[in-house]
Formats: C-alpha cells, structure tokens, sequence
C-alpha cells in the first residue's frame, strides 16, 4: 500500500461525503428534490473518490479497479448537479422526460464497463475485447468533458431564467449557486487539462490528478454545508412569509407633500421595503424623481435620509417576527434577508444602530432569557 497527504486527504472527503449523504437520503426533514440531487451528487463524488483512492493507494490492482470497482460517475456527476440546480431554484417543476434521457451516457457507458467485468469474471476475455475496454475508457473521459461542459451551459441558462422570471430575485439565493457553478466549470477544465495529458503523455500524471480529487474533496464539503444551509434558509423564509402577512407595518403620514406621500406608499405599503436590491435610484425611477431631488426631500420632510428610512422599516419587520411565539424555530440570518437586508452582517449593523442590541440579544430578551 502507498499512502500520502493526498490521498488521505481524498478518503477523508469520501468517508465524510458518503456518511452526510446517508444521514440526509434517511432524513425526513430534506424530502425534496433539490437535496435529494445534492446528496446524490455528493455520494457519486464521494464514491468516485473512493475508487480513485483504493486504486492510488495500491489498496487494489489496476487489473482489479477495472475489473471490479470502476464505475463511470464522470458522466452521472454534472447530470446530478444540474438537477440540483433546476430543483433548488424552480422547486414546484417535475422531472421531464428530457431530464430523464440525460441519465442515458452514464447507464451506456456503465453498461459496457459491466460487460467488460463479466467477460473478465467468467474467463470470456478475449485480446479484441481488452483492446475495446482501453478505448472505451479514453472515449468515455472525452465524452464526459464535453458532455459536462454542454450540462454546464444548461445550468447557467437556468440561472440566467431564475433571475428573468423571478420579481425580487435575492442576491444571496443566486450568487453563491452562481460561484459553485463557476468553481465547477474551473473543475471541469482542470479534468479537461488531465485528460489531455493523460493522451498525450500516457503516463496518467497522478500530480494533476491529485488537484483534481482534492478539489473534488473541498467541493463534497463545500456543497453538503453550504447546500443544506442554504436549504435550511429557504425553508425558514418560507415559513416566516405565512406570519408576516398577519402583520404589515404602517406609518403615519405627518407630510402632505405628494410626492413623500407616494414615496411612503410605495416603500410602506407595497412593501417594497423588503426588496434587499432596492435602492433610491430605482425608487426615484418609478416615482418619476430625479434622485437628486428625492433624496433632498426625503431629507427635509422626513428628517432622515433614504437608507435611515428604509432600514428602520427593515428593523421593525424583523422586530415583528422575532416578537411572534413560533419565531423561535427560525435562523435570525433568514428574519434578516426576509426582512429585506442583504447580508447577516449588515442586518445586524443596522439592528445593533436601531436598537441598541444584536438580533440574538434581542430575541433573547424576548424569550424573558
């Protein structure tokens, strides 16, 4: 056996990938499609790490990785990640027939391996179908690459859709998939470059194949906190809308200048206070203002400035749903975000400004702790 900092590093990402994908395929908590791609697709880099580690390691032969463990997740991986994507951004869609027939590369080529390990198995090998099998093996790493970066392609189109149909599109729902989607296209043409070499050289540099398993380590760990947290937000904002719409804040209008009372009636009662992308140019826009000109009244009629005014009515919203009972259940970084703030830590610079306290210290206090 042959064991070094590497691949150590890649059993850990494959033990750990593997366990979190169990936990969450028997949980009840993540039934839905979105994590359910997510663990798949975690528990096929985990195994697919796995063999690569076994192999690496000298744990097994190269005749016995062939001829027992390969199986062909370089085709399935991107397929898994690109469901995920769909699911977690539409999440009502279903899984189309056309969705379907983007399992058929990965059940071809794993199909051809099998055969190839029956042949091996029952003494049916023959040199026409060993010289096959070493083709294949080239063929299927060229497909996969094409083949990931088409997929790739496909998961962008689906963000660039999320973004043109959804209203309020929040920023931090999007630029972290925006992020994993461009690391994974990083990934890909890093698989791409080893493939190339691999071809060219022949001698399967392990070196580009250690950056490229350990990258795929990070990413197992990346995907499975950073998914399910940002499942576990989701869910907690879509639960905090239900008792938000019990409760809207209102404002006295103290002014009878028409244009402040339009500005309130836009930001207050349409509530596009909890629109996190909402700036005074676009307020000013819809208005019909110069933002010069807006910004100065806001300031002489409501003696306070456009993002004082608007962060104060973020405060009292999250203030309303911190104070409800089932309020407890909820993260306060989804209070926040709901409440129209764009990050945790801006949510509790303001909260802190407003109130004197954190949002953990005024929920505390709420609770009588």
């Amino acid at each position: 056996m042959r064991f070094n900092i590497f691949n150590i590093l890649m059993l850990m990402g494959a033990i750990q990938g593997i366990v979190f994908s169990f936990i969450v395929f028997f949980s009840k908590k993540y039934q839905t499609k979105s994590i359910f791609f997510l663990s798949a697709l975690i528990l096929c880099f985990s195994l697919n790490n796995l063999q690569y580690f076994l192999l690496d390691s000298k744990t097994i032969s190269f005749e016995e990785f062939f001829g027992i463990f390969y199986v062909p997740f370089s085709t399935l991986s991107m397929v898994l990640y690109f469901l995920y994507v769909k699911f977690f951004l539409f999440p009502d869609e279903k899984l189309t027939r056309l969705n379907k027939l983007l399992f058929i590369p990965f059940f071809l080529f794993f199909g051809l391996t099998l055969f190839y390990k029956i042949a091996l198995a029952f003494g049916g090998m023959t040199e026409g179908i060993s010289h096959f099998f070493q083709n294949l093996i080239h063929i299927h790493e060229v497909f996969a690459l094409l083949f990931s970066l088409f997929l790739l392609i496909l998961i962008f189109r689906e963000i660039w859709n999320f973004e043109k149909i959804e209203k309020d599109p929040s920023p931090t729902k999007i630029n972290w998939l925006k992020n994993t989607s461009y690391i994974s296209a990083v990934i890909t043409l890093l698989y791409g470059f080893c493939i190339y070499n691999d071809l060219k050289t022949g001698d399967g540099n392990s070196d580009l194949y250690y950056i490229l398993w350990i990258c795929q380590s990070l990413v197992i760990y990346w995907l499975g906190h950073i998914g399910i947290y940002k499942f576990g937000i989701n869910e907690d904002r879509k639960n905090i809308r239900k008792i938000s719409s019990e409760e809207k804040i209102t404002m006295s209008n103290s002014s009878t200048n028409e244009h402040i009372l339009s500005f309130q009636k836009f930001i207050i009662d349409e509530q596009n206070y909890l629109d996190a992308d909402l700036t005074l140019d676009l307020v000013s826009e819809k208005l019909g203002l110069s933002k010069s000109y807006l910004s100065r009244l806001i300031n002489s009629e409501l003696k306070t400035s456009f993002t004082d005014f608007v962060n104060h009515l973020r405060i009292e919203e999250a203030k309303l749903i911190i104070q409800n009972p089932t309020s407890e259940k909820f993260t306060l970084i989804a209070i926040g975000l709901e409440a129209g703030f764009n990050s945790k830590s801006a949510f509790n610079n303001a909260f802190k400004k407003y109130t004197g306290l954190t949002p953990s210290e005024y929920k505390k206090k709420q609770n009588g702790q």
